[in-house]
């Protein structure tokens, strides 16, 4: 009987000590990275925004070093050595191929959905783009208020670098020293461009969009606050306080690709399916390392994108 606790117990602390070993195998490695903020060290700069790249069939090991140049651009802006965050890009899957720019804004789901650069590239290689804007209103996904005129869109049309026409980011200048930085989406050049090739105009009050803060979150700036004084679309009352950004890159299966792809998740009310209403408008990201007590607490720093 004695020996056969013992054999019981042996085997119950040999499966603890496994669990234990798993466990700190697969949890996310500690995330050490930091921004320089507020040092008179930190003048204010203008950064290049880098257009999207194809990242279809790289290893998340390729991925990671592409992120680690584009940080390495810009050593100043860094308090601490920089490693990609294992919790917001440890569970990209070697190979997959990734939702495409020509996907996401023209073809949507199926066998196209990976086609043109990858469009999570457009924040991948721009790390210090905290807080960025996803204009998907302005794309397939908003049928049947949005419809592309496919009688005028040849093959040719398509192959060009700046077809189908999308809002990008412009402009990013940062002020590490005061803890802040700004950056300009020209809505208006891009929704005449957009209509040029439109069944019918579209207008700014269907440019939903949704806000992306996995850079934030990747530099440990993982509390957000959002203040954009326009409209809501849906009022969705939970916009009211902070939340901690849940942003992160995995396998999904949103492209309706076979096999999958590397996509961000998850859906967020606070940060999604905003109504962009009008021109000349401002949304203003407070961001914090910590929890605050309230949105009123002293952002670790402030973000701001302007409209125009």
């Amino acid at each position: 009987m004695q020996r056969t606790r013992r054999i019981i117990i042996g085997v119950l602390v040999g499966l603890i000590v496994a669990l234990v070993g798993l466990w700190l195998y697969i949890r996310p490695a500690p995330n050490h990275n930091s921004l320089n903020l507020g040092k008179a060290d930190s003048p204010p700069l203008t950064i290049e925004i880098v257009p999207p790249l194809e990242f279809d069939g790289l290893t998340r090991d390729e991925v990671y070093g592409l992120r680690r140049q584009a940080v390495a651009r810009y050593p100043d802006l860094l308090g601490h050595d920089y490693e990609p965050a294992d919790e917001v890009f440890g569970q990209i899957e070697d190979g997959l191929p990734w939702w495409g720019m020509d996907g996401v804004f023209y073809y949507g789901v199926g066998e196209s959905s990976i086609a043109g650069p990858s469009e999570e590239s457009r924040f991948i290689l721009n790390p210090y783009l905290l807080v960025g804007l996803d204009i998907w209103g302005w794309s397939v996904f908003n049928v049947p208020r949005f419809q592309w005129d496919a009688s005028r869109i040849t093959p040719e049309q398509m192959a060009l670098d700046d077809f189908p026409p999308v809002c990008q980011a412009q402009a990013l200048h940062w002020d590490g020293g005061n803890r802040q930085a700004d950056v300009t989406y020209d809505v208006t050049a891009c929704l005449a461009e957009i209509n040029r090739w439109t069944v019918t105009p579209v207008t700014l009050e269907d440019g939903f969009f949704d806000i992306i803060a996995y850079n934030a979150r990747d530099f440990n700036l993982n509390w957000i606050y959002i203040w954009y004084p326009t409209p809501d679309y849906p009022a969705v009352p939970m916009r009211d306080w902070p939340i901690k950004i849940p942003h992160f890159l995995h396998r999904g299966s949103s492209c309706q690709y076979p096999g999958d792809c590397n996509n961000m998740s998850p859906f967020v009310p606070q940060l999604d399916a905003y109504f962009l209403g009008s021109v000349s408008a401002t949304v203003t990201a407070y961001l914090w390392k910590d929890e605050p007590d309230s949105r009123t607490s002293t952002p670790d720093m402030i973000f701001t994108i302007y409209l125009k």
